[in-house]
């Protein structure tokens, strides 16, 4: 299995290029007024995504890449389904493509109290509005010489309502210099102006936890890679279609991931969320899931409970009053 390890050390990850980056000034006082100047909001709801260089102090990155390397090596989350491949068929006993964890705000909370949750919090606001929420964060580690490209998809594919959606943002962070060669971002400009476009599971394999967008449905041609430096926050939009180039380079790639979510707005038309598809379609389901099942069972539901009260509520009341009225709308007259 590709781990970190002695040999590929996930602490070391990008600090000669972070060296180079110097966080924006930032009082306390910015926190509570708009982060982004009007043409840099123009920019971002014009295209779909944008890019900041130096939003992240040094600090904080290399403390970042300590937390995240700490749970890749020690394999934080994976009997509970939170840490798995996205690329491959998730089994112990195979290299792992790409491997992925899912929230790990729950294993190391320190990392929902740096400046740069305050930060992108206080950005999801401006954009979403005063109700935007924390949805979910995660880790994403590309391994040295991994031939594994991140598939084309828009986020929203993944959220599991059928009668409503959620405007989301989710904010990447570089956590060491980012190129054409490691594995850098890819977005296709204009793309969050369409629909949701049809999903299916990678390579038409419902054992594989990624999705990808058909590539008939799209133009590839149109798409615009973004190399950044460590400490680089690119933020999109959740029906911005993108992926990522495969790590060649001789060192791992690693990101972290942060994602919040306005209120709910009723669908023009009925969605069918990739992972029902994947399910309608076939029996199989990815091996994370199965893990995820067997941990339940066997006495996670309490782990859970416990983790929601240590949690504390962090929807605001309008929230659920929304979404309820969004399912009575939805059952006196659905969408077709």
């Amino acid at each position: 299995m590709v781990m970190p390890s002695e040999k590929t050390n996930v602490h070391a990850l990008g600090r000669s290029g972070g060296a180079q980056s110097r966080s924006r000034a930032l009082s306390a006082n910015a926190l509570d007024a708009p982060l982004l100047s009007g043409a840099e909001m123009q920019q971002y709801f014009a295209q779909g995504f944008l890019a900041l260089p130096n939003f992240c102090s040094e600090p904080e990155l290399t403390e970042t890449r300590d937390v995240l390397g700490t749970l890749f090596r020690n394999r934080t989350g994976h009997a509970e389904g939170q840490q798995f491949d996205m690329l491959g068929l998730d089994l112990v006993e195979q290299s792992m493509r790409q491997p992925q964890i899912l929230n790990p705000s729950t294993f190391a909370p320190w990392l929902l109290r740096t400046r740069h949750f305050r930060r992108v919090k206080a950005i999801a606001r401006q954009l979403l509005g005063p109700y935007a929420q924390f949805s979910f964060d995660h880790g994403i580690l590309k391994p040295p010489h991994s031939a594994a490209a991140t598939p084309w998809h828009q986020d929203e594919a993944h959220q599991e309502q059928r009668w409503f959606r959620y405007p989301q943002i989710s904010f990447w962070l570089a956590l060491q210099d980012t190129s054409i060669t490691n594995g850098c971002m890819r977005y296709v400009p204009n793309s969050h102006l369409g629909r949701l476009l049809p999903h299916r599971p990678l390579n038409d394999d419902a054992r594989i936890h990624a999705i990808e967008c058909a590539r008939e449905s799209f133009d590839e041609s149109l798409a615009q890679n973004q190399p950044v430096n460590a400490g680089t926050c690119i933020f999109h939009d959740v029906r911005t279609l993108h992926g990522a180039l495969p790590n060649v380079s001789d060192a791992p790639r690693l990101a972290y991931i942060v994602a919040f979510v306005g209120p709910p707005e009723r669908a023009v038309e009925r969605i069918t969320p990739a992972r029902f598809a994947r399910r309608s379609a076939q029996y199989s389901r990815p091996a994370s899931e199965l893990r995820r099942l067997r941990w339940i069972l066997r006495g996670g539901v309490v782990t859970i409970l416990v983790r929601r009260i240590r949690q504390g509520l962090r929807s605001h009341p309008r929230m659920l009053w929304w979404k309820m009225r969004m399912l009575a709308a939805n059952f006196t007259n659905p969408p077709r």
